[in-house]
C-alpha cells in the first residue's frame, strides 16, 4: 500500500498540540502537588500573623470609632482570639461577655503567654479610644520550629513584630 507524505501529516500530532497537552499535564500536576502537600509552616505562620495584625487593627479602629475601650482576649477553650467590650466596674454579672469579633487560630498554633488566672478569657491587651494600648505584654505565636513575637506600643497601639527560630 502506497502512502503519500500528505497522508502521514494528517495522522500525526503537530508540535503545538503536543505542547498544549504537556502544559495541561504540568498544570494538573502542580495543582495536585500543592493540594497534597498543604501549606508550609512558614506560610501558615505568615497567614496567621497577617490575620492577627488585621484583627488588631480592626479592634483598635472599633475602640477609636466608638469612643470605648476594646479588649483583645484569648479564648483557650475554642482556640481563638476575641474582641470584648469591658464590663463596667462594680457590676458582677454571670452572663458571658459580649464577643464582637473573633479570629480562629490554626490547629497546631500555640500562643505563649503567662496565664495563671484560670479564667475563661485571658486578656492580652486593651485598645483605648485615643488609639493607644495597655501594657507591654509580649505575644509569641509558635508553629513547628518557627515563632513570631509581637510587642504592642502603649503610646500608639502599633504592633511590632520580630521573627525568630527556636
Amino acid at each position: 500500500m502506497l502512502t503519500s507524505p500528505t497522508m502521514l501529516r494528517n495522522n500525526s500530532f503537530t508540535l503545538i498540540e503536543i505542547v498544549i497537552v504537556l502544559a495541561i499535564i504540568l498544570l494538573a500536576t502542580g495543582i495536585a502537588v500543592a493540594t497534597y502537600r498543604g501549606d508550609s509552616p512558614a506560610r501558615v505562620l505568615e497567614n496567621t500573623s497577617l490575620e492577627f495584625e488585621t484583627f488588631c487593627a480592626g479592634v483598635r479602629y472599633q475602640a477609636m470609632e466608638n469612643g470605648e475601650e476594646r479588649i483583645v482576649s484569648l479564648d483557650p477553650r475554642n482556640h481563638r482570639l476575641v474582641m470584648l467590650k469591658p464590663t463596667e466596674k462594680g457590676t458582677e454579672t454571670e452572663e458571658a461577655p459580649e464577643i464582637r469579633t473573633k479570629m480562629s487560630l490554626p490547629e497546631k498554633m500555640t500562643l505563649d503567654i503567662e496565664d495563671d488566672s484560670g479564667e475563661e478569657f485571658t486578656e492580652l491587651f486593651r485598645f483605648f479610644p485615643d488609639g493607644g494600648a495597655s501594657g507591654t505584654r509580649e505575644l509569641i505565636f509558635r508553629y513547628h520550629s518557627l515563632q513570631r513575637k509581637y510587642v504592642i506600643s502603649p503610646l500608639t497601639g502599633k504592633l511590632y513584630v520580630e521573627e525568630t527560630e527556636e
